[in-house]
């Protein structure tokens, strides 16, 4: 299936829906004929509340390319004991 990139309208029912899992994502996508991922980075930008991987906060490319602004935030690390392996594991080399 051909996915679009979307664009919503702020007043558009999508964003006041509470929680759009996964599925809920495909399923707006495919009415919408676009693409979940693009229509998840789109919803982000008013949640007050985002779970991901820890490693895209910890990678400031990463996090620019997404778009995440660290300030006047409060992070919550799960399992961040972790933290430092994953930290050793993105700045280290294999030859």
């Amino acid at each position: 299936m051909n996915f679009n990139v979307c664009f919503f309208r702020k007043d558009d029912p999508v964003f006041k829906q509470e929680v759009l899992d996964i599925e809920d994502l495909i399923k707006v996508g495919q009415k919408h004929k676009c693409c979940p991922y693009f229509l998840a980075k789109e919803l982000k930008q008013n949640a007050d509340i985002i779970f991901m991987p820890y490693n895209y906060l910890l990678d400031p490319k990463t996090r620019r390319s997404q778009g995440i602004d660290l300030q006047n935030t409060v992070v919550l690390l799960d399992e961040a004991h972790n933290v430092e392996k994953v930290c050793e594991e993105a700045a280290s080399l294999q030859v």
